[in-house]
């Protein structure tokens, strides 16, 4: 790609014949000529606003999009070109949003989703390959989001959620798996994966992590095992009490009332042992 020398052909002054514009906005950004005006752009770049369209000549838009890609939207579109569209988007993906149609091509596109995944969004469904998805997702998780849903596939999704735990919030459901519900645990966000998906194993990893993460075990994972999960976030802080149901709280009671009753019919045995041996003792004096 051959970017030009800003500086070449640079004129000294504005003309400002046939522009209706008020000069000394220009003062206002210390832009009051095309020297300044181009030093201005080569540190932001989003400055090529400030100018009039008329006046935003190549040199200016060149600085513009190599210092700030998204300052492509600022580009007139009659010295737009097809250099400009990629350098724009190498520099920043989501640049893409402003590439017109006609220099929208699969290496465009390439070279906007492997500097930002996201810009998968700006692309149309029907232009999405399999590998531009896949790209995206691996350059950015999330931009899972924006995969066709026919598109999407377990190896895609898997990508996606090791590159960016939050993708699983755009994972088919019967997609997920007890891999993926780990990698996302890992990062404490548990609430993203489906309750359906939350089994007691998964349950119990999240739990040790974190004792907050039961709050989003279903209920009936958090009674198995006579209420273990629960047991052990309490273990590890007393506000998770919060988040234990009813019903193994009534349970556990339940079985603290029976453990109670055997307890108490033991002893009650051990004191009728001990007072036949006392008795068979005291007779034989």
């Amino acid at each position: 790609m051959n970017i030009p020398d800003f500086t070449a052909d640079l004129p000294d002054s504005f003309d400002f014949y046939g522009v209706e514009y008020d000069p000394s906005y220009l003062d206002a950004y210390c832009m009051r000529t095309p020297k300044e005006a181009l030093e201005k752009i080569t540190n932001y770049g989003h400055n090529l606003e400030v100018l009039p369209e008329k006046l935003r000549i190549p040199q200016f838009c060149w600085a513009a999009i190599k210092k700030n890609g998204t300052s492509l939207e600022h580009v007139p579109f009659a010295i737009m070109t097809y250099d400009m569209c990629k350098c724009a988007v190498q520099q920043d993906g989501l640049a893409l949003r402003s590439v017109p149609t006609k220099f929208r091509t699969d290496e465009v596109y390439r070279f906007a989703l492997q500097q930002n995944g996201f810009a998968l969004q700006f692309i149309d469904d029907d232009k999405k390959t399999e590998e531009l998805c896949s790209i995206a997702v691996n350059q950015c998780g999330v931009s899972l989001e924006f995969v066709p849903i026919g598109m999407k596939t377990p190896k895609l999704c898997l990508a996606a959620c090791k590159q960016d735990v939050r993708s699983i919030k755009y994972t088919p459901e019967e997609m997920i798996t007890d891999e993926m519900c780990l990698i996302v645990n890992r990062c404490s966000i548990i609430e993203d994966i489906p309750q359906s998906k939350i089994n007691y194993h998964v349950a119990l990893v999240c739990v040790n992590s974190y004792w907050y993460n039961l709050k989003w075990v279903p209920d009936s994972v958090k009674a198995m095992n006579n209420g273990e999960l629960c047991w052990i976030a309490l273990k590890k802080s007393l506000r998770a009490n919060q988040f234990i149901p009813r019903s193994v709280v009534d349970a556990f009671n339940k079985k603290q009332k029976q453990d109670f009753r055997q307890i108490e019919s033991s002893l009650n045995i051990l004191i009728s042992d001990i007072m036949d041996i006392v008795s068979d003792y005291c007779a034989k004096i």
